[in-house]
């Protein structure tokens, strides 16, 4: 089993960059890279949603997934992006876009697919196999499947006991961030 943590290290975020909010004043440099980062992006209004949890005023996930220390998107089988798209269905390339489920948080993360969807029989078999990629200590210490699992029903579920709740781990990448 893992410990949570063997070798997990963020990722290098040399690969991304903010999409363009049309800011007067940009060097030319700077303006063809904000181009190519919205051209990565895509129009982000355009790709389909997923929204994550804000446990006390704080939405702990895509901060993590835009520091690379989350790389691995836990979310239960069956479960759907804004558009009905099945996840259980996605495959590498495809792009999203997390957004914080609380309208004070005004923030966006693009995130692309950067591998095959694993299916998992709980959350803590997920964790046994992705650790700190898909529960990062500064969630919290992770010792095992079980604190793991309990972990994911005390915060993402309300408390609820996901008995025999397939899971998927999804590998994400972020691809852009936007701000309003």
């Amino acid at each position: 089993a893992a410990d949570g943590g063997d070798g997990a290290r963020p990722v290098s975020n040399s690969s991304w960059q903010p999409v363009a909010s049309g800011k007067k004043g940009r060097r030319p440099a700077a303006a063809a890279a904000a181009a190519a980062a919205a051209a990565r992006a895509e129009d982000y209004r355009l790709l389909p949603t997923l929204g994550f949890k804000v446990v006390n005023g704080v939405e702990p996930i895509l901060p993590l997934i835009r520091s690379g220390h989350k790389s691995i998107e836990l979310r239960r089988q069956g479960a759907r992006l804004s558009d009905g798209t099945v996840m259980d269905r996605l495959q590498p390339g495809d792009r999203f876009v997390g957004e914080p489920l609380a309208s004070s948080l005004t923030y966006k993360c693009v995130m692309q697919v950067t591998g095959p969807v694993e299916f998992y029989e709980s959350h803590g078999a997920a964790w046994e196999a992705h650790g700190a990629r898909a529960v990062p200590r500064s969630l919290g210490p992770i010792r095992s499947a079980a604190e793991a699992q309990r972990f994911y029903e005390r915060s993402f579920y309300d408390g609820r006991v996901l008995v025999h709740e397939p899971v998927l781990a999804i590998p994400v990448a972020m691809v852009g961030w936007v701000e309003k």
